[in-house]
């Protein structure tokens, strides 16, 4: 589960965000973790000799990182970690604080 402002950050959060910047706290070990992570990627398919561009949603709701010493602990410790979301994105490169 991810937190925003003290609250859960379910889908129907998301709206037009891009993404969010996060920081993930073992709370066992007190390690910390900051990166970035969208909710979804364009895709582009060709359909009926015509390109459509459309959104796939990502994992970001499970996510845990992608750093290695952080797979191994979550694997090794269980989830035993505090995931939170400091800034929601409007696009790739400018967050916003709501």
């Amino acid at each position: 589960m991810w937190i925003y402002n003290g609250k859960e950050f379910t889908e129907d959060n998301i709206g037009s965000y891009y993404g969010f910047v996060y920081l993930i706290e073992n709370t066992l070990t007190n390690k910390k973790y900051v990166g970035k992570k969208f909710f979804y990627t364009s895709k582009t398919k060709q359909v009926k000799g015509k390109k459509k561009k459309f959104k796939i949603y990502s994992d970001w709701q499970t996510y845990y990182g992608s750093n290695e010493e952080l797979k191994k602990d979550v694997e090794h410790l269980g989830k035993n970690f505090l995931k939170e979301q400091l800034f929601i994105c409007v696009n790739q490169k400018v967050f916003v604080v709501i």
